[in-house]
């Protein structure tokens, strides 16, 4: 599964904590297979630094819980970056457990 975020600020913006709430993504699941699901999701993260908690929502009422991790993209220009403008782009990884099943409409 992947999840895509474009242009994505959150309420404070800092690197160091955030309640990073209504970050919307796609998600595509099993990419490049014949049946490609894709669909919007919401993602609301409780972080410390650069990992916490989140909570995964679909427009379908899908729900999932799980733990997410940022990792920027230049981790050697991040701290400076996070002095200044704040990072240009990052990755987030994380693990989650369903408990409502995430549903979207599958592609061509």
């Amino acid at each position: 599964m992947t999840v895509t975020f474009d242009n994505v600020s959150t309420l404070f913006d800092t690197c160091q904590l955030g309640p990073d709430f209504n970050l919307d993504g796609d998600v595509r699941i099993a990419s490049g297979h014949p049946q490609t699901n894709t669909f919007d999701v919401t993602v609301n993260l409780a972080r410390l630094a650069l990992a916490g908690p989140f909570l995964l929502t679909t427009p379908g009422g899908g729900l999932a819980l799980g733990v997410a991790q940022f990792t920027p993209g230049d981790p050697a220009a991040a701290v400076q970056q996070c002095l200044s403008t704040g990072v240009d782009a990052a990755s987030l990884s994380g693990t989650f457990s369903t408990l409502l099943p995430l549903a979207g409409s599958a592609s061509p």
